[in-house]
């Protein structure tokens, strides 16, 4: 906590670029961010991150170069502390080394089974499971973000996540609103979703505690 500097992020905001150097590793209080990755001109996420979460994990383990793009999707409060800190802090407490790695698994299970959704589940079911894990990153149901963010997030054309989010509302699930969505039905939600939402979860727990 002495080295931590505490930083209000608006939405929009890069807290990492590809192929820029990591200068700080951030600890999300609040909100939560998109991991990105770019091929081309499509892009694609792999992994969200909020107050469960940690962004800048691959330069305390030694690749200083950013391999995605981390960008803030609902207001962020984070703590801050330069790589170079945090680097002498995992060195003198093995312990806090450990829990990053922990940390570290759970971030795989993420990406797993978001690579299983994004091969084998239609859009509405890849937005459900969307939907529901930022609803876990957030204080209420609503769900503030764009038609623009979804179809990045998942890839799709804007289009597609209209249909989608048509879809989703036609079983009540949530409630589509100008830059907003709202969760009605967690239930129904998971039952979209095929799986591929909550062993994930599960594995965060397991790793990192029931607290978490």
């Amino acid at each position: 906590m002495p080295f931590l500097e505490e930083r209000k992020l608006p939405r929009g905001f890069a807290l990492q670029l590809p192929g820029d150097p990591v200068k700080r590793v951030y600890f999300l209080r609040r909100g939560f961010a998109s991991i990105l990755i770019e091929i081309g001109t499509r892009t694609m996420e792999v992994g969200l991150v909020g107050r469960e979460g940690m962004l800048g994990l691959p330069a305390a383990l030694g690749s200083e170069i950013a391999p995605y793009r981390a960008v803030v999707r609902e207001d962020v409060h984070a703590y801050q502390v330069s790589v170079e800190r945090f680097k002498e802090l995992i060195s003198t407490h093995p312990s806090l080394g450990a829990v990053m790695l922990r940390y570290l698994q759970a971030g795989v299970a993420q990406i797993t089974h978001t690579a299983f959704a994004n091969a084998h589940l239609t859009i509405a079911q890849r937005l459900a499971r969307w939907l529901l894990m930022a609803h876990d990153r957030v204080d209420d149901d609503t769900i503030r973000v764009t038609h623009a963010v979804l179809s990045d997030a998942l890839g799709v054309q804007r289009p597609g996540v209209t249909l989608a989010l048509h879809e989703l509302e036609g079983d009540r699930s949530i409630r589509s609103v100008h830059r907003a969505v709202i969760i009605l039905d967690r239930d129904s939600l998971i039952a979209r979703t095929f799986g591929s939402y909550g062993p994930a979860e599960a594995a965060y727990r397991q790793l990192l505690g029931p607290r978490a």
